[in-house]
């Protein structure tokens, strides 16, 4: 959200950049718009009128419709907050890459000099006490993300001057590279990767099922004020026909009205887009793929099995991120070496 923001106002942005990220402030906007606009009515407007009468039926739905609110809104805030980038590993991780040293492979470095800093460093943390454990586990990753970074499947980025692992790919929005990137979603303002998927995908299974839920409760609402029966799914179409057919001859109707009807439509948008994406995520969860590599036809870093595929991006606490939004460690690193491998932690 801050980086769209930036770059609509930054200098020497291009317009196609500067468009992407003012779509991407207003899918925000909307999807925070429909899910506090909808939770707020159904809880204070819609239930209280329908079952005042029935306590244990309005607690039953409020009860529901906290349970959606709170999922939607704890796995969108963990999209948010949770570092995909390749920010969270540059220090120890990620081999710098510079354009001058690159241009001297005539003048290459001595090997010794190299080996004899790093054992001087080795020394100096012993003289000052520090954990022999600690050393080796530094040395192990560093051994470990030195070759995901030579990987043949890895590259070089130029915007950010290092090279990154395979299945990493920069986002000009967002401005750095992510770490197994799916796409960058509009609607949270962030790119999707390795460590964020497992929320995004949580968040529009509850932002699917807690629209439809509210668009239910609208249209029994209006049924109880406005006598307005539904006959099938063509009647979506027909209200919209009725609706500019009152307002084209003058009839119109009370803002009551139109206010639930256009939030209805709103639901229903909401609750579709929702559907759309989290069919489509589960789709390349179970085949092992980002979107990228659906498109292309790319399997190679696809596992065996469906359920190690599943676990790959769910984590081996999977149970609990499908019904409570908090952050749970994944399997690996998310940094991928060849096929069918991925450093483990």
């Amino acid at each position: 959200m801050i980086q769209s923001v930036i770059l609509l106002f930054r200098r020497n942005v291009p317009a196609r950049t500067r468009l992407l990220a003012f779509g991407s402030i207003l899918s925000m906007f909307y999807f925070c718009f429909m899910t506090f606009t909808v939770t707020a009515l159904c809880w204070f407007e819609i239930l209280p009128n329908m079952y005042r009468n029935n306590y244990s039926t309005l607690r039953n739905h409020r009860y529901m419709v906290a349970f959606f609110f709170i999922n939607a809104i704890g796995n969108c805030i963990l999209v948010l907050g949770t570092n995909t980038s390749i920010n969270r590993f540059k220090k120890k991780v990620l081999i710098p890459f510079s354009i001058k040293e690159h241009a001297k492979k005539d003048k290459p470095q001595s090997k010794e000099n190299g080996k004899n800093s790093e054992c001087n460093e080795v020394i100096k943390r012993r003289r000052n006490k520090e954990c022999q454990k600690e050393i080796k586990e530094e040395e192990r990753e560093k051994s470990e993300t030195e070759s995901a970074s030579s990987e043949p499947g890895s590259k070089i980025c130029l915007k950010c001057n290092y090279r990154r692992p395979a299945r990493s790919h920069h986002c000009i929005i967002c401005d750095t590279c992510i770490l197994k990137r799916d796409h960058h979603c509009f609607f949270m303002t962030v790119c999707i990767g390795y460590f964020n998927q497992k929320y995004f995908i949580m968040y529009c299974f509850y932002m699917l099922l807690g629209t439809f839920y509210g668009m239910i409760l609208i249209v029994m609402y209006m049924n109880a004020l406005f006598k307005l029966r539904f006959y099938g799914p063509q009647t979506f179409v027909t209200l919209l026909y009725e609706l500019l057919m009152m307002m084209w001859t003058g009839m119109y109707p009370g803002g009551k009205y139109v206010f639930l009807l256009l939030l209805m439509y709103g639901s229903l948008t909401a609750g579709l887009l929702a559907a759309s994406l989290w069919f489509w995520q589960m789709q390349i969860v179970v085949t092992g793929q980002t979107t990228h590599e659906a498109e292309t036809g790319n399997k190679k870093y696809s596992a065996k099995s469906i359920i190690s595929n599943f676990k790959e991006v769910f984590g081996r606490y999977w149970p609990l991120t499908l019904i409570l939004p908090i952050p749970l460690p994944q399997c690996s690193n998310g940094l991928y070496l060849s096929e069918n491998k991925n450093l483990k932690k």
